[in-house]
């Protein structure tokens, strides 16, 4: 229990004490002040039980949150290393169609799961990822001529999913 909670737990407590004294001595011979005080104790008892119950909500829904959040960047980590694993397996020179062209199809199956997910998340997230233009570079020797642009169409998408990944307030 937070240092608020405690407080405003111990302001109930002698609230409800004084409430009780007031409920006690209204058998023995009430006055119209006295109907006036358990009044007032009645309507601070009913304030300070709503503020705790806004309080244990709203620490609620953070924690809510805050899982979401991190179950969401664990799958983002998730598609990045698996992003790494395609970067790291780009055919080289010399390799066959076939080998390029299943490289291929794995970087365009891929970047479908990795929209899927960020759609499901949010449209913001998704416009962030496929933002930019890939920059015509060229990477000798890393990749086979055929591949390069897929090579730096790659780099991109990691960049823009890192970044997501590292504000997940921002964008889910």
């Amino acid at each position: 229990m937070t240092p608020k909670g405690r407080r405003l737990s111990v302001y109930f407590v002698i609230s409800l004490v004084i409430t009780c004294r007031t409920i006690m001595h209204m058998f023995e011979g009430a006055r119209a002040i006295d109907w006036v005080m358990l009044v007032i104790e009645a309507l601070v008892l009913i304030l300070i039980a709503y503020e705790v119950v806004i309080a244990h909500l709203d620490r609620r829904g953070a924690r809510m949150r805050k899982q979401a959040t991190d179950r969401r960047s664990e799958a983002i980590r998730e598609l990045v290393s698996k992003g790494h694993v395609l970067l790291a397996s780009a055919p080289r020179f010399g390799e066959n169609d076939m080998i390029v062209a299943k490289w291929k199809d794995s970087l365009r199956d891929w970047n479908v799961e990795v929209q899927t997910l960020l759609k499901s998340y949010s449209s913001q997230a998704l416009a962030s990822y496929n933002q930019g233009i890939p920059k015509s570079a060229s990477f000798p020797g890393l990749a086979a001529g055929n591949v390069q642009g897929d090579y730096s169409f790659l780099l991109m998408r990691l960049d823009n999913l890192q970044n997501i990944m590292e504000k997940p307030d921002v964008y889910y």
